[in-house]
């Protein structure tokens, strides 16, 4: 289960990088990029995405730690 946690935790940390990311730009060249809806799109998809794939994790962590107490 570490290669899949490892996995959920890379996506979903690039998930809300890209989402940061995509704010920032909307939020400081507004402006310019308004409309691509950057901050509608970008932001609330990926963050979306990555706390999803963060419920994800928690769940395959705290199985994984259930799994090896009650040795299953």
């Amino acid at each position: 289960r570490s290669k899949e946690s490892r996995r959920l935790a890379v996506s979903a940390g690039m998930f809300a990088a890209v989402g940061f990311t995509l704010w920032l730009f909307d939020y400081f060249a507004c402006e310019w990029v308004s409309h691509l809806y950057l901050h509608a799109y970008g932001w609330h998809l990926c963050t979306s995405i990555a706390l999803y794939q963060g419920g994800l994790l928690l769940d395959t962590v705290v199985r994984s730690q259930l799994e090896e107490t009650l040795n299953l």
